[in-house]
């Protein structure tokens, strides 16, 4: 066997171990574990809604209202919004809520995702807090799903449903979601869900540990942090949010964001990702681990099949077969038929590719970036579009 095949080999393996074998294993063990489903009731604990907001004019009182309407005892359930120092009209749209249950606390300066939940934590005076995007919003009976999963002590961090919808959805994303959600009840089975995120995830208040100012990607430090403390994190079925799709180049620019992040992360707690500690470790060398290696295990594929393309003929229809699709991988960011769209699936997964490598790329190279931008909301979204 050349070298070229072996560089190809391990590669595919990985990527084969990554895409198929680790979910089909972690399904299976999930699937013989004997917890118990999570209750769906329990007596109600006061919950605290944690709002990070920049700028949210567009979003902020669909937001509130949706918070509001929330199936949860009103005065059990407070709605914590942080301006951190808006510029457009999201203080005034929260201030016009004539609701004592509705508070905003406002930072005079930029303080970035971080800073701005650590003073909305240390604000809080309810048991349980509910971490929530401004543009994300829960279905009416979540809340008591959520508390259920912590109050008989089985769970650390409780995450919702959440599913992307609106007119920019993709077919490819579509499936990625699909297939990342599937994974993520397996792990929940296992009390180690690695995909925490802020579209919604319950903890104690006790449980709360202020996050680093710098941190690129707040809500996976609060999920990954609370499995390295020995935390279970679940996923709770019942508790499902919706948040809009971003656009194609919006959603490039979120998958920079994760590699970054999931790269700065990795530096700084490098343990965590070490697969014979344990079920946490290999969970999450599996899942984060390798995705975090993925645009490197897919370049030497092209490298073993240009090097091996000299000799070997099936080596030459997998070059160019691979070619095909990394030249042609822009075109999930265009305008095209949703027909169309589907399509490529394969390009946005090389797309998806391209944005890790670009964001790990970005923190080798200048690993602080001062306060970290999310997407800007362009016109918010309407559940119409679904």
């Amino acid at each position: 066997m050349s070298a070229a095949d072996w560089v190809f080999g391990t590669a595919f393996l990985l990527l084969l171990y990554h895409w198929v074998l680790y979910p089909v294993l972690v399904w299976a063990l999930a699937s013989l574990s004997h917890h118990r489903c999570i209750p769906r009731v329990a007596a109600a604990r006061k919950v605290s809604i944690l709002v990070p907001a920049y700028n949210e004019e567009v979003t902020i009182a669909a937001k509130v209202r949706n918070s509001l309407s929330l199936d949860y005892p009103p005065g059990m359930l407070e709605i914590l919004v942080g301006s951190d120092a808006s510029c457009d009209r999201t203080d005034e749209i929260v201030r016009s809520f004539p609701n004592d249950r509705v508070r905003l606390t406002r930072s005079p300066a930029r303080g970035g995702y971080s800073a701005t939940m650590n003073r909305l934590a240390a604000a809080a005076s309810g048991e349980f807090l509910l971490c929530t995007d401004a543009d994300v919003l829960l279905e009416p009976s979540s809340l008591l799903p959520l508390t259920a999963a912590l109050s008989e002590n089985r769970a650390g961090v409780a995450c919702v449903r959440y599913e992307r919808v609106g007119r920019h959805s993709h077919r490819g994303e579509n499936l990625y979601d699909r297939y990342e959600s599937w994974i993520k009840k397996s792990e929940s089975g296992l009390g180690v869900m690695v995909g925490a995120y802020g579209a919604g995830m319950m903890m104690r208040r006790e449980d709360w540990r202020d996050l680093p100012s710098d941190a690129v990607l707040g809500d996976m430090w609060m999920g990954m942090t609370a499995l390295a403390r020995g935390l279970r994190v679940v996923q709770v079925h019942a508790a499902k949010a919706t948040g809009p799709a971003e656009d194609p180049a919006g959603e490039l620019r979120r998958k920079i964001r994760i590699g970054r992040g999931s790269m700065q992360f990795f530096v700084r707690n490098p343990l965590l990702y070490v697969p014979w500690s344990g079920l946490r470790g290999w969970v999450v060398f599996s899942h984060k681990g390798l995705r975090l290696l993925m645009p490197w295990l897919m370049l030497a594929l092209l490298v073993g099949s240009a090097v091996g393309s000299i000799d070997s003929p099936h080596h030459r229809v997998l070059l160019i077969a691979q070619l095909i699709v990394w030249f042609s991988s822009p075109l999930p960011m265009l305008s095209l038929p949703r027909v169309t769209r589907g399509l490529l699936a394969p390009q946005y997964l090389a797309l998806m590719a391209v944005g890790l490598g670009l964001g790990v790329i970005q923190w080798v190279f200048k690993p602080s970036r001062g306060i970290e931008e999310r997407t800007p909301r362009k016109a918010g979204w309407d559940s119409s579009d679904q």
